[in-house]
């Protein structure tokens, strides 16, 4: 039987002579042996293939007799994700920060949210929950630990909720991890946090400038010695942490190689820790020195995934995971995605606050969330994707959507997608999550 390789399946030859492939709706990723590299070209270059391995099969490959139908598979997965079945609430238990990093887009403004608008957003879950399949909650600041009396109150009562429904709950937490001691890691597992992200901005010398403490006093030591303490000394079921690193010109000269060697002396082979590498943003007018910002986004992540292929035992799958079906469509975009102020503003955006078109309702005391439905409209992206997105081999993850607040009138892809390649790759060389192919 001959096979076809459906679009949507990447097909990487590497320099090395292998070749990759990626499915991104089953997750599945191989590498396939250079010495077979040559057989295999044959087949693509016929765009049919002769071969007889069930791992390739099953898992990247249909009949030739049986093609799959790629533009319902993508209308289907944008109505999935658009729509999707899951509450999902991004609550901001404060807006006031410990920290003043020097990229930093919030104004901290807004305090402590107050008792009777956590008591509403409880009550918006309790009436509402009925219509889900579960709920997730991300807790976003702000610093939110700064508010731990509000989260575990909220915590607790949806919790409550969500056991009586019969509902599965789940939560995560962007922290910048200064207080994140072993107690303070106790509570939040008791109130099931179990995902965490926590900034590291390369070695301390760079990250000591570009994460500082309101009174400009340094920050990586203590993070770093709360982190190592938790691997060390609280291995959890489900407990995993993203160490996210925001590229600037100083990391990449300075200080990315001593970063790395950093990562690998404490977290090789430790499957809690996930390494994820963003270029700093750059829309926050209110930075006085833009010489911070990256001169080349590409040589950035190049130099970046060059360094890690010779790092074992490293973790990169949060990056990974955004190349799955919708992995790169933002949460602006679906529907049932809601971002909560400390002041009980709902917003579509964690970034855009201070955009009308991003205050798209508020959150009543007695649990109602009043929305403006034109303003929703604006971030719900369900029409057909483009015809030039479906020509895109990376189109199964951001669904011709990715970012609904920058795309307007034009193509706005997910940032992941520029360094696809690189990053299957190196997923690729990893037999813990690849499958490795020696025959066809």
């Amino acid at each position: 039987m001959m096979y076809i390789k459906p679009h949507y399946v990447r097909e990487i030859f590497t320099d090395e002579g292998t070749v990759v492939l990626f499915n991104p709706i089953n997750a599945k990723i191989a590498e396939i042996s250079s010495k077979i590299t040559p057989e295999y070209k044959n087949y693509s270059l016929k765009g049919v293939y002769d071969i007889k391995n069930d791992l390739l099969i099953n898992n990247f490959f249909v009949s030739e007799d049986m093609p799959l139908d790629e533009s319902k598979i993508m209308q289907d997965a944008i109505n999935a994700v658009v729509n999707s079945n899951y509450l999902h609430l991004i609550i901001m238990p404060t807006e006031k920060c410990n920290f003043r990093c020097v990229y930093c887009y919030e104004t901290y403004a807004k305090g402590k949210m107050d008792i009777s608008i956590a008591r509403g957003i409880v009550e918006y879950v309790r009436k509402e929950i009925k219509n889900y399949k579960g709920l997730i909650v991300s807790w976003f600041g702000g610093e939110p630990l700064l508010a731990l009396d509000i989260m575990e109150y909220i915590s607790k009562e949806l919790i409550g909720i969500c056991r009586n429904n019969r509902k599965t709950y789940y939560a995560d937490i962007t922290t910048n991890g200064y207080f994140l001691t072993l107690d303070v890691m106790e509570k939040l597992y008791n109130i099931r946090v179990f995902t965490f992200q926590i900034t590291l901005d390369g070695g301390s010398e760079t990250h000591d400038k570009q994460r500082v403490l309101c009174n400009g006093g340094k920050t990586f030591e203590v993070i770093t010695n709360n982190i190592i303490n938790i691997t060390n000394n609280y291995r959890k079921k489900f407990l995993k942490i993203t160490l996210r690193t925001n590229l600037t010109n100083e990391i990449m000269d300075n200080s990315i190689e001593e970063y790395l060697e950093f990562v690998k002396e404490n977290f090789a082979n430790d499957n809690m820790i996930d390494l994820r590498f963003r270029i700093a943003w750059e829309g926050n007018d209110t930075v006085e020195n833009k010489d911070i910002y990256i001169d080349s986004n590409t040589q950035a992540y190049q130099k970046i995934y060059s360094l890690l292929r010779n790092l074992n035992g490293l973790n990169y799958y949060g990056d990974f995971s955004e190349l799955l079906v919708g992995g790169g469509v933002c949460y602006a975009a679906k529907k049932n995605d809601y971002a909560i102020g400390s002041d009980g503003l709902i917003y579509k955006c964690t970034v855009h606050f201070d955009d009308e078109k991003n205050k798209i309702g508020y959150v009543s005391r007695d649990g109602s969330f009043n929305i403006d439905e034109n303003k929703l409209n604006y971030w719900i992206k369900t029409e057909s994707i483009s015809d030039k997105c479906l020509s895109c081999t990376s189109k199964i993850s951001c669904l011709g959507i990715g970012c609904p607040y920058n795309c307007g009138e034009r193509l706005s892809c997910n940032a992941v997608s520029t360094q696809e390649e690189m990053i299957l790759c190196l997923v690729a060389k990893d037999e813990r999550y690849s499958i490795q192919i020696h025959s066809l």
